[in-house]
């Protein structure tokens, strides 16, 4: 956009030859500008050593000058002189008629096109008017200054460029061809290129529930002065606005406000912006774990409760309460509260974020203390044989994952040194109909027709070809389903299906490896089997004399670093078979971590978790300590293969949840665990 408006004069202007002297770093060249100023022709010039409120304007108040569009009067020349008027044509050529040195009448000049008294830009245009007296010698030439700068003979039209910013004056005058010179004619205008600078003086607080703020600005210019503000609220355009800016109605959550000034010639400051955050909901409470509505007494009642704010993340106060009474609690940490006797519970938590917005939640369960016999048979044979099953994620993701479990296989298949296993694999892709899928044992690399890896073979053989196999065996469905995978190869040995059926032995305790960075069905959710509706399956299908771990290496719960690394889901639905497959017991499941570097000591703990589990026995419940003394009351009797009267097991052993684990191999046998079970 230009800043400077132009006029055409009526008549052509005649161009002189030559250009502004001096050492000034401004140059002239050629363009129009419009305005008007006239001096008196009879002042004699002076150096600009004192201050001249025509020449200097202070930067706060613009120099009072000739304003665009206006033609003023030409510097007067003698009296009785008669001059053509302005915007005739100039003429330049001598007047022979006339004798030389015989025109004494000064020639006349007059500014008639200026810039504005401010302008943004480097460069200007100043036209110029002059004429000699009718009769007289001949208008000669016109002779101009910048500044301070020697005059040089100019054009009518002066086109200034390079200017420097600050205040300039052009001073300009006439001569006829006897030498008579007119009074000078000037015009003093200011070049500002420099923005001004803005500050927010006054702020809302960076977090804050009020639907109201209110700014204050300042802003400073040296040149033209500041001329407004313009703002700019979120994602919105720049709008003028004032030095005290409230905004009202403001919604909920993340906002920003952008300003900066602009001068008297639209020089733009550098913007600078306030962010900040209005708070006005409460905490989000979620329960992560809770008791049954009906507990049995003597067990501990676990409750795991986590506290989100989506705008007020930290300083968030949490409170609890048992029965109205205050209680320790910690978000997202394990609650295990005792139910010692029958009686109601009602749990309460409250949390208050930093601006005092207050959430509460509570959940009531009740204990009860009933119980009945029960007794579980179980035959132990001269060697009780394992069968191993890994359910290995084959989709894209889990490369580093299968080779980390394929390099350090070796840590398990030491612990279980001795006993009578098979390891066999299956993935966890359950959409296609190919080999690697829907329940179907994999062929093991190097091995034509091996499915099953057993003891008999040479262990780094069989490591080998087992790292192999799940390394190479594609890429399969995103939508991991482990369990149902698992159910797949049990349905399809019961079918009769060769190699299933000789995997999944009579009288062999069932060990599951499941290795996957996601839940099952991917995200826990739309599941074809719950992790209940498994254990149930295996538990009526073999009439509860398997025993059946679910292990699972996996992006575990509350491993937040894990889930945003290797660990794309969090791994919930495996986790809960696995606790209800007895983890955190000699003998029970083991619960690893798919983003660990180093598969060693998690597959050595399953390793050894298959070797307890071969020296136990599971009950239908966890016992119950019927007197009350801390410990459940659990008999075990045994008589020797080929019957008799049972006897009293004088082994010692462990109760650990609904296990009994033996501190010795078992003699083959028939074994009878007697005991009490509550029941609702």
């Amino acid at each position: 956009m230009s800043f400077f408006k132009f006029i055409i004069l009526i008549s052509t202007c005649f161009l002189l030859v030559g250009c502004l002297g001096g050492g000034s770093d401004s140059s002239v060249s050629d363009n129009s500008n419009n305005s008007t100023s006239v001096d008196d022709p009879t002042t004699t010039p002076t150096p600009d050593t004192e201050p001249n409120p025509d020449k200097d304007p202070d930067p706060e108040n613009p120099p009072i000058g000739p304003q665009p569009g206006d033609l003023s009067e030409p510097s007067e020349g003698i009296q009785g002189a008669s001059y053509p008027e302005i915007g005739t044509t100039m003429n330049f050529d001598r007047n022979f008629a006339l004798e030389p040195r015989s025109d004494s009448i000064k020639p006349i000049i007059a500014i008639t096109y200026t810039p504005a008294p401010y302008i943004p830009n480097t460069s200007g245009t100043i036209q110029l008017w002059a004429a000699d007296d009718i009769g007289g010698s001949g208008l000669k030439k016109i002779e101009c200054k910048l500044d301070d700068n020697s005059y040089g003979d100019c054009d009518a039209q002066v086109n200034l460029s390079q200017l420097n910013e600050g205040l300039h004056t052009l001073t300009a005058k006439a001569s006829d061809y006897d030498n008579n010179n007119s009074g000078e004619v000037s015009y003093t205008f200011y070049v500002d290129t420099t923005p001004p600078q803005v500050l927010i003086t006054q702020a809302p607080s960076p977090l804050n529930n009020e639907d109201q703020a209110d700014f204050q600005f300042s802003s400073s210019d040296e040149g033209s002065g500041v001329s407004h503000y313009e703002c700019k609220i979120n994602d919105s355009t720049f709008t003028q606005c004032s030095e005290n800016e409230t905004l009202n109605s403001l919604s909920e959550g993340h906002h920003s406000l952008t300003v900066r000034s602009v001068d008297s010639v639209g020089n733009k400051s550098s913007e600078t912006n306030h962010i900040w955050i209005i708070d006005r909901s409460a905490p989000t409470i979620t329960i992560n774990k809770r008791p049954a509505q009906t507990v049995y007494t003597g067990t501990l009642s676990t409750i795991n409760f986590s506290v989100s704010d989506t705008y007020s993340p930290t300083g968030i106060n949490t409170s609890c309460t048992l029965n109205a009474t205050p209680i320790s609690c910690v978000n997202n940490q394990d609650l295990n509260i005792p139910t010692p006797s029958p009686t109601s519970y009602v749990f309460s938590v409250t949390a208050t974020d930093a601006l005092g917005n207050s959430a509460s939640l509570s959940i009531n369960w009740q204990s009860v203390n009933i119980s009945e016999q029960r007794s579980t048979f179980q035959t132990i044979g001269e060697d009780r044989p394992v069968d191993i099953l890994f359910v290995v994620d084959n989709s894209g993701s889990m490369d580093f994952e299968r080779q980390n479990l394929a390099e350090r296989i070796d840590g398990m298949i030491n612990k279980i040194e001795g006993l009578d296993w098979q390891i066999a694999v299956t993935s966890t892709d359950m959409t296609n109909n190919d080999y690697k899928s829907d329940g179907r044992l994999l062929e093991f690399e190097g091995m034509t027709g091996q499915y099953i890896l057993t003891p008999a073979m040479d262990p780094m053989a069989a490591q080998y070809s087992f790292g192999q196999t799940i390394q190479n065996f594609g890429n399969g469905s995103g939508n991991e389903e482990g369990i149902l995978a698992s159910k797949k190869v049990i349905e399809r040995a019961l079918a009769g299906e060769t190699p299933h059926n000789q995997f999944i032995r009579d009288g062999a305790d069932l060990s599951i490896v499941v290795l996957s960075d996601e839940d099952e069905a991917s995200n826990g959710n739309n599941l074809r089997v719950t992790p209940q509706q498994f254990v149930n399956f295996v538990t009526n299908t073999f009439g509860g004399q398997k025993n059946m771990v679910f292990h699972s290496i996996i992006s575990r719960p509350g491993d937040t670093a894990c889930a945003n690394g290797e660990g794309y889901n969090i791994g919930n639905t495996y986790d809960e078979l696995s606790r209800l497959t007895g983890y955190g017991q000699l003998g029970g499941a083991i619960i690893g971590s798919v983003c660990e570097m180093d598969y060693t000591s998690q597959l050595a703990d399953i390793g050894q978790s298959v070797k307890d589990l071969r020296n136990s026995i599971n009950l239908d419940c966890n016992p119950f300590d019927s007197n009350n003394d801390g410990t459940p009351e659990v008999t075990v009797f045994y008589r020797a293969n080929g019957g008799g009267t049972y006897q009293n097991y004088s082994g010692s052993f462990q109760v650990q949840n609904n296990k009994l684990i033996f501190d010795e191999l078992l003699p083959p046998g028939d074994y009878r665990a007697d005991y009490q079970c509550r029941i609702n």
